[in-house]
């Protein structure tokens, strides 16, 4: 069908017929597992085109505020049933991470996995991680809402994919 259905998908965890809900969803289902105390991962993964609904803002003004993980995957693809149109649509088609930034992390990420206490060391340096990628770019929207992002990335080189997905389940 093009939409969420879980009778097409056992991955589609609810129905909808636009997929500007997923991130208002998997903020329901985040805040759910916290009350329960559980840990298990929740992914939203919208494309660009989902990311102009009105939905989609109201559920990132409140993620960083209502759970303590979640992962958004903006799957930049281009394409929607109609043209994005308006600011947010501009602003996500200009969206860059700086690619030395983000080989930065990875590596000093990995650097750390491999020492007891990485964990300890991890917190103590992210004041400096921060600094680090101001550097590099400014603010953008997602991190004016208070989440960490991580991007772009190419979704269908798995080698890439895979360490960063891991990366946002910690």
């Amino acid at each position: 069908s093009g939409f969420l259905d879980r009778k097409e998908s056992v991955h589609d965890a609810f129905g909808a017929g636009h997929a500007g809900t997923a991130l208002s969803a998997a903020l329901g289902m985040a805040t759910a597992r916290d009350l329960r105390g559980s840990d298990e991962s929740i992914v939203a993964i919208a494309g660009d085109g989902a990311f102009t609904c009105g939905i989609t803002m109201e559920a990132l003004n409140n993620i960083a505020h209502s759970t303590k993980q979640m992962t958004v995957v903006l799957n930049d693809n281009e394409w929607s049933i109609a043209r994005n149109v308006g600011a947010i649509a501009n602003y996500l088609n200009k969206l860059i991470t700086h690619p030395d930034y983000n080989k930065l992390n990875a590596k000093a990420l990995s650097l750390l996995k491999k020492f007891p206490g990485g964990g300890h060391i991890r917190n103590f340096l992210s004041k400096a991680k921060r600094e680090t990628k101001d550097f590099f770019v400014s603010s953008n929207l997602f991190e004016a809402y208070g989440l960490r992002y991580i991007g772009p990335i190419d979704g269908h080189d798995l080698d890439t994919l895979i360490p960063y997905l891991e990366f946002c389940k910690q």
